[in-house]
């Protein structure tokens, strides 16, 4: 069966496990569709294929000897690199322009880090995006980030315009978001009452560990990167002062 939704819109903080989550998507769907191509982009394509080869390692690893994973090859030559799956499938980095995908076909692309995008690069990568679906029905596009700032207005009207989409449940778009209160987020940002949206929080993260994840982190940064929440600009808009 198809994808009950074709789009699936995603904004989570950092250290939420989002690696995980699209090295799992990726390879489930080159797995269940065999002979697709299966692509994955983030903000350049050096970033795309350094997070690819990251994530695919971490699968070839776990699976190594096991009978299922029997056949999963790995390919990093530059401009070729992509994990071959048993049954023909392969899951694939890409260079976010819009010609990256011309002519090819694909059931599943994921777009990460899209707060990095300005408008006419986020522009660019939906045009290479919706090439692909063209002649595969059921075709899904998953895009995520954490979110951004001033400069990141595609990015954030792509999550506010599926949100309006989202109230029709016949759309066929999702939408999760995860962002801190704005008001805890004021007066206590690194507090635990703050911290306790972060969907990791309890379970792979506490109050600590994602303060240390933070490191030497700005004020601004946090805000926007570990709280999830819209900032103004790259400067800091908070105390810096740290518990």
């Amino acid at each position: 069966a198809p994808p009950r939704y074709h789009l699936v819109v995603l904004s989570v903080p950092r250290q939420s496990g989002k690696t995980t989550l699209m090295m799992s998507t990726g390879i489930q769907r080159a797995r269940m569709l065999k002979r697709s191509r299966i692509y994955y982009t983030a903000q350049t394509r050096h970033d795309a294929v350094q997070i690819w080869k990251d994530m695919c390692s971490d699968y070839v690893a776990r699976v190594k000897g096991l009978p299922p994973g029997a056949g999963v090859e790995m390919k990093i030559g530059t401009g070729n690199e992509r994990l071959i799956i048993p049954g023909g499938s392969t899951f694939s980095p890409f260079a976010p322009t819009v010609r990256s995908l011309h002519g090819r076909t694909s059931p599943l692309v994921i777009a990460d880090e899209c707060f990095a995008f300005d408008q006419a690069a986020g522009e660019a990568l939906d045009a290479a995006i919706i090439a692909t679906h063209v002649t595969v029905p059921g075709a899904q596009d998953i895009y995520l980030s954490t979110m951004g700032s001033a400069a990141s207005v595609w990015w954030h009207s792509k999550i506010d315009e599926a949100i309006e989409m989202a109230n029709d449940p016949a759309s066929g778009v999702a939408v999760f978001v995860w962002s801190a209160d704005p008001e805890l987020a004021d007066s206590d940002p690194y507090g635990e009452a703050t911290l306790a949206f972060h969907p990791a929080y309890g379970h792979t993260q506490t109050a600590e560990s994602l303060r240390a994840a933070a490191g030497k982190a700005s004020a601004g940064n946090w805000r926007r990167s570990f709280l999830n929440l819209r900032t103004q600009s790259t400067e800091a808009v908070i105390s810096s002062k740290r518990p």
